[in-house]
């Protein structure tokens, strides 16, 4: 599915010979071929198409240079929201930047592109952010669109797994128009994946614990929460005679009995469980998810139009609607405040906070579950061309991104309503005057007791939250050849002939000014590449541009000539690529 990007060989007229030129990602300097001492993995559009995957975030995700905690639709809790996050190196989503077409794709989220839009993926799993920006620290991941396609095509694709449940379905359609002015492409795109328990899986259907001390070896053993429906009570001292030797000094109350009759009710709680004896801890993990529903469709638009033999201009429109969800087990009590004084406390000392524990699990309730609806779009338009018909290229460009979500929960407990109910329903001076109206004392000891009354109290009613998040970026760049370099060791005699450094190779000039808003707008200021297309090696340099009096602080990269090897620590350099600017520089060791 994977391969190193190489420049394809194809029979050529030695006398006439004409290169076009590409930008390699990882660089915004244009390249009659996409060789790049930079480690790119290119994923073409037949690899694409042979993996069968509905979204691209399944996709790339697949990559041995995507690690770290990454999300996707396979993460329930704290998950369900049909987004897979992509993250190079282990540094992290925030520090992998995502691409369209070279441009800065405002969501992050890969699965918003439908698949049968794209050309090809360029991952460069080396760090770029002297190209791009912080948010590239770990590598960059472009995703290149399909252009200059003529006709129309339909795909469809089934699947459903041995065990008959995680059904996915997926239908695309796209058309095209191209002409020697100009191309146009649009489509849309469907798929729908459902649900999978992890309890119809041998392999996650029960919690496992491990377990050891440093006289004992680590054993694993099927458990989950303390916080079970029979409870996990703490063994007060007056009672502790009634369970002789009982190691783990809580209780479980033993099923079908009512809980309030002490030494025929409960039993010695037990933590690991044996085929004779099971544990008393709750198996969450057979209601979770271990893939989570999703349905989206996705609408695209892609174009470009020559308006001269030097100027085009570009756009693309996507829009993507996501519906998903998560599950997870009813929620826990722990470290529960009960009164010595509630009524249905058999034991009759306090529960909670520095006095004795006690834990349960409302099933009563339900499982917890969340509901995410998410709409996302983004339009990007610009213009491009060169000065002249001449080596030097311009880029200017507008994108805007529009996400809005919607988030509703169900399942979800009342911590207020529960300490009041635990408390045993305070009141505020006069006993009808209750510090929570319509409190209600629950029996969190006995088995069935809690009504629908005592649900309706405790329990939150389905909630929603709506969130929208607007981005704006602008950008302007420009490339093209910019002379020959000259280096010199600062600290040496005023740069002459003598003691100057030519680069043997062309070097290429490429600046960047922009703006774009993270809390409003802001300016981001110039990077600057120096090129010598020979050398071998690449540094990060951290210097300052100097012209008359004003001072720039910069960062940009160099590729340094093989007779300035940068090694571990700093070195200093002047260049000179015309007079009278100046540029200092300070090279440092990276890894």
């Amino acid at each position: 599915m994977t391969a190193p990007a190489f420049a394809q060989d194809a029979p050529q007229d030695q006398n006439n010979q004409q290169l076009e030129t590409i930008t390699v990602t990882g660089s915004n300097i244009r390249r009659v071929d996409i060789e790049t001492s930079n480690p790119v993995i290119t994923i073409d559009r037949a690899a694409i198409q042979k993996t069968g995957k509905l979204t691209l975030g399944d996709l790339v995700q697949q990559l041995p240079a995507v690690t770290g905690p990454n999300t996707n639709p396979q993460v329930n809790n704290s998950g369900g929201t049909g987004i897979s996050s992509i993250g190079l190196r282990g540094l992290g989503s925030p520090r992998t930047l995502v691409l369209i077409n070279g441009h800065r794709y405002l969501s992050g989220n890969p699965n918003d592109i439908p698949a049968n839009m794209v050309e090809r993926i360029e991952v460069l799993t080396d760090g770029a952010s002297s190209v791009y920006g912080s948010d590239a620290v770990a590598g960059v991941v472009n995703f290149i669109l399909r252009s200059d396609y003529q006709g129309a095509e339909f795909s469809a694709n089934y699947g459903i797994s041995d065990k008959d449940d995680g059904e996915s379905q997926g239908y695309q359609f796209t058309f095209g128009q191209s002409s020697e002015k100009g191309s146009i492409m649009a489509g849309i795109s469907y798929n729908k994946i459902e649900q999978v328990l992890a309890g119809h899986r041998e392999i996650s259907k029960n919690s496992v614990s491990l377990y050891g001390t440093n006289d004992t070896p680590p054993s694993a053993n099927i458990g989950g929460s303390t916080s079970s429906p029979f409870g996990h009570v703490q063994i007060p001292d007056e009672f502790a005679n009634l369970f002789p030797g009982c190691n783990t000094g809580f209780l479980a109350r033993i099923p079908g009995h009512s809980g309030q009759d002490i030494a025929n009710d409960y039993r010695c709680y037990v933590n690991n469980g044996t085929p004779t004896t099971p544990s008393d801890k709750y198996n969450f993990a057979t209601v979770n998810l271990i893939m989570t529903p999703q349905e989206r469709t996705g609408l695209f638009l892609n174009g470009n139009y020559k308006l001269t033999d030097t100027v085009e201009v570009y756009a693309s429109v996507l829009h993507n609607k996501t519906s998903s969800n998560s599950q997870l087990a009813p929620a826990p009590v722990t470290r529960a405040l009960i009164s010595a004084d509630s009524y249905y406390n058999p034991f009759h000392v306090d529960f909670g906070g520095n006095d004795f524990g006690f834990a349960t699990r409302l099933a009563t309730l339900g499982n917890r579950t969340a509901l995410n609806g998410t709409n996302t779009d983004q339009v990007s338009t610009g213009l491009k061309g060169s000065f002249g018909g001449s080596d030097w290229n311009w880029d200017g460009y507008y994108s805007f991104g529009r996400t809005d979500s919607d988030v509703s929960v169900a399942g979800d407990v009342s911590k207020t309503r529960l300490n009041a109910s635990l408390a045993g329903c305070p009141t505020v001076g006069n006993p009808a005057l209750q510090l929570v109206p319509g409190c209600r004392v629950v029996d969190f000891f006995g088995p069935g007791k809690i009504t629908q009354a005592d649900v309706d109290f405790l329990q939150i009613a389905q909630s929603t939250d709506t969130f929208r998040f607007d981005r704006h970026l602008a950008q302007l760049n420009v490339t093209g050849p910019f002379g020959t370099l000259r280096w010199r060791y600062l600290g040496s005699t005023p740069l002459t002939e003598d003691n100057a450094f030519r680069s043997p190779a062309t070097s290429v000039f490429n600046a960047r000014i922009g703006y774009r808003d993270a809390n409003g707008w802001r300016i981001q200021l110039a990077v600057l590449n120096l090129l010598n297309t020979k050398a071998n090696q690449i540094t990060y340099a951290y210097g300052s541009l100097l012209k008359t009096d004003s001072l720039y602080n910069l960062c940009f990269p160099v590729q340094t000539a093989p007779a300035a090897v940068c090694q571990n620590g700093v070195m200093d350099y002047v260049l000179h690529p015309v007079e009278p600017l100046s540029v200092r520089v300070t090279i440092a060791g990276t890894f």
